[in-house]
């Protein structure tokens, strides 16, 4: 396996409408041809949009898959003889049924496996958050209507719950469904994004994974609300106690309901894991 990693190819967005993805062999080209929503400003050492490009293109190997990253992915029975062939910088990815608003992949990875073809969306994180709750979002959007301001989040959310969680987002009185509430609204995203990737790339087994950077420059309390957070997704998808959901480990497979109004599949498993990198100004990990 570790023979093999190098042969992994990096590609950014292309140089105009409709055209060919642009190689990426350095850090700079990582920004040059995929640079995060924030520009220069979100493009620091230390923070994740940075250092998961350094993560994956910053070492003397030239570009591979990070140690602990590999590590926690073919300890899974099903990524056994895993193979990455290629990578995808701020892949966007439209959520079917709807004409804007896509699902942008911090990394999108294609992969083959014994099982198969596999994709694996990557959501790199120091301590920003997973944008917020869906119950802190759910109250954004009631005050929007409440002052005749548009929104279209509510019937997004109508729409991704039920596909995704095999529940209705609302309740019988028309508000938050509140076994939803504590759900950060990124990792739902991050997860339709997946599986229409999957299902598109004809993968046979999707994976998505949380690579969380830590640092003198992370707070210790913000890592542990985005730790929970992602708990409680897990054992919302999987039914997996979120108390139970360990750094480093995946788990799955798990299935989920599909739906037509989004298009996404349920006969394609999905694994859910998180895995941590300390990282110095210094060093690339500790």
């Amino acid at each position: 396996m570790t023979d093999q990693l190098p042969m992994l190819s990096l590609f950014g967005g292309p140089a105009e409408p409709g055209g060919a993805p642009r190689a990426i062999t350095t850090i700079e080209q990582w920004f040059d041809y995929a640079p995060p929503r924030g520009g220069r400003e979100q493009w620091v050492p230390l923070r994740s949009a940075y250092e998961l490009a350094r993560a994956w293109c910053g070492g003397q190997a030239g570009i591979a898959a990070p140690e602990p990253f590999i590590r926690m992915l073919t300890a899974h029975p099903l990524l056994e003889d895993l193979q990455l062939s290629e990578g995808y910088a701020e892949q966007r990815t439209p959520l079917r049924g709807e004409g804007r608003g896509p699902r942008v992949h911090d990394l999108l990875l294609i992969g083959s496996c014994r099982e198969g073809r596999v994709v694996v969306g990557v959501e790199g994180k120091a301590d920003e958050d997973f944008d917020r709750p869906l119950r802190a979002r759910w109250e954004e959007a009631k005050r929007k209507r409440e002052a005749e301001v548009a929104t279209n989040w509510p019937k997004r959310l109508e729409r991704l719950v039920p596909a995704l969680f095999g529940v209705q987002a609302t309740t019988p009185g028309g508000d938050l469904n509140p076994e939803l509430a504590d759900i950060p609204y990124q990792l739902i995203s991050a997860l339709a994004g997946t599986f229409i990737e999957a299902e598109e790339r004809q993968a046979s087994l999707a994976v998505l994974v949380v690579h969380v950077f830590i640092s003198s420059a992370t707070k210790p309390e913000l890592v542990e609300r985005n730790r929970k957070g992602f708990a409680q997704f897990v054992e919302r998808v999987g039914k997996v106690p979120a108390t139970a959901v360990r750094d480093s480990e995946l788990y799955g497979p798990f299935s989920v309901p599909g739906g037509d109004r989004t298009r996404i599949p349920s006969e394609i498993p999905i694994l859910l894991g998180e895995v941590t990198t300390a990282i110095t100004l210094d060093s690339k990990s500790t």
